[in-house]
C-alpha cells in the first residue's frame, strides 16, 4: 500500500497500491465501499504513485506521483 484516503463523509476509502507482479503492473488507485468493504473501481496510475490527499470537500483526490528523483507530479482526480 502505497497511501490512503477516506472520502469526508467516511463512505469512501481511497487506497494506492502497487499491482500483483511485483511492481511490473504498475500501481493501482482502488475506491473501497466502507460499507461492504469491496473495490467498487479501480483506476491504473503511475507506478511512481505514493500519497493521497482528499480536497476538504471531497471534491478531488491528489496522488503524488515521482517518476524520478528530480521531479513530482500530481494526478487530479475529478
Amino acid at each position: 500500500i502505497r497511501g490512503m484516503e477516506l472520502s469526508p463523509d467516511g463512505k469512501a476509502l481511497y487506497v494506492a497500491a502497487l499491482r500483483a507482479g511485483g511492481g511490473k503492473g504498475g500501481s493501482s488507485l482502488k475506491l473501497i465501499n466502507t460499507a461492504d468493504r469491496k473495490v467498487a473501481k479501480e483506476f491504473p496510475l503511475p507506478e511512481a504513485a505514493f500519497d493521497l490527499a482528499m480536497a476538504p470537500d471531497g471534491s478531488r483526490l491528489y496522488v503524488l506521483d515521482q517518476p524520478t528523483s528530480k521531479e513530482v507530479e500530481v494526478v487530479v482526480f475529478d
